[in-house]
């Protein structure tokens, strides 16, 4: 598994998690809560790892945030601060 993924999950289970502007967006334009899809994502598959990212280590996430809901996310998580 995806230590990115492992991360992230850590992260979301401890409340550390700033999301970006663009994530705000996406969320309001598609209709999401953030609750279910930071639920989704503990359940999640990370089906994408890119550990090598410049902004820093990232996953793609495969979720689903209802029954026949499926949605993909990309996480991150800072290594010094661990926030998501």
């Amino acid at each position: 598994m995806s230590k990115t993924f492992e991360a992230v999950k850590r992260a979301i289970g401890r409340g550390a998690i700033q999301l970006s502007q663009h994530a705000v967006h996406e969320l309001a334009a598609d209709g999401l809560l953030l609750r279910d899809v930071l639920t989704g994502v503990l359940s999640g598959e990370a089906i994408e790892d890119y550990p090598t990212d410049p902004r820093g280590p990232s996953c793609l996430v495969h979720l689903s945030i209802g029954e026949g809901v499926w949605v993909h996310t990309v996480w991150g998580c800072d290594p010094r601060s661990g926030v998501a």
